[in-house]
């Protein structure tokens, strides 16, 4: 590649880098608010190794256009203190979010660390939680379908109702058609003899 390329290769390296460290911060600041912390801690992890993966193919670029080396040795310094920062956040963020809950705790402990008894207490601590989850949704589900259905229903039966008495009204239109063409026969009849 000439130098150019390599210029372009190393700016493009360097906007996806910088782009990957902001999302590892945006991500590492909205784990506290996040439904799901762990999976954030997990999400800011691999972001990370994304942005390691990007210093490596940097540090290649850099191999091959030597040029270029003395001006980017001091942005690779604070790129990898930055990245040696937000792994430090990510470890305190994730220490935080254990201490709130143990059942995290226990979660984010490696499952080969743990003896057959410590995972199965796990797996039935999780699978109690879960269920009651499930429980809570389903309630939640039931007390909001409830009154939608009687609702619903009332509303079925006033639409049968209007529906019955427009089907009546309708016959007795038909009814009164009826009458009328036989009347206005017999009015046709009667003036023809005249």
């Amino acid at each position: 590649q000439n130098e150019s390329d390599c210029m372009e290769d190393l700016q493009d390296l360097e906007e996806q880098l910088q782009t990957a460290i902001s999302k590892v911060q945006d991500g590492i600041s909205g784990i506290h608010k996040s439904s799901d912390p762990q999976a954030q801690v997990e999400c800011g992890k691999e972001r990370l190794s994304r942005c390691k993966i990007l210093i490596k193919s940097i540090k290649q670029e850099l191999r091959e256009n030597t040029g270029q080396s003395a001006a980017y040795k001091k942005k690779l310094e604070t790129w990898r203190q930055t990245l040696d920062h937000l792994q430090e956040q990510l470890s305190q963020a994730k220490e935080k979010i254990a201490a709130k809950n143990p059942d995290i705790a226990i979660d984010m402990k490696k499952m080969e660390n743990m003896t057959t008894d410590e995972a199965l207490q796990n797996g039935e601590r999780i699978q109690k939680k879960d269920i009651a989850k499930l429980e809570h949704i389903v309630d939640i589900l039931v007390n909001q379908t409830t009154p939608i259905a009687r609702e619903t229903a009332e509303k079925l039966h006033e639409n049968t109702e209007k529906m019955r008495r427009t089907d009546e009204q309708l016959d007795e239109v038909q009814s009164n058609l009826t009458r009328a063409r036989k009347q206005l026969a017999a009015f046709v009849r009667r003036s023809s003899r005249w």
